[in-house]
């Protein structure tokens, strides 16, 4: 007995590759959200909630001109800083 062949047809499109987060992806996507670009996302200015030791992020934050602005207990995961950001207006004026 043989088995019966067929053929299914197949259409080839453009794939679209999906790869990890890289850790050089967020400074980026944080200038953004921190420019005059996100005023509609409504607030007076963002804020970066940042894990206590986690000195890396607190550096990024200082060098987008964010400050301290208080110490945070989040119910899931625990002590963070909450840093502020200046706002599109304190960013144009200096």
């Amino acid at each position: 007995m043989s088995a019966a062949t067929f053929t299914i047809p197949t259409i080839e499109t453009e794939r679209l590759w999906l790869r990890a987060i890289k850790e050089s992806d967020f400074e980026p996507e944080a200038e953004f959200f921190a420019s005059d670009r996100t005023a509609h996302l409504g607030g007076k200015t963002a804020i970066s909630m940042i894990l206590h030791g986690n000195t890396r992020s607190v550096a990024l934050a200082e060098r987008l001109g964010a400050r301290l602005e208080r110490d945070f207990e989040h119910e899931r995961f625990g002590p963070c800083h909450i840093c502020r950001h200046p706002s599109p207006e304190a960013l144009r004026h200096g």
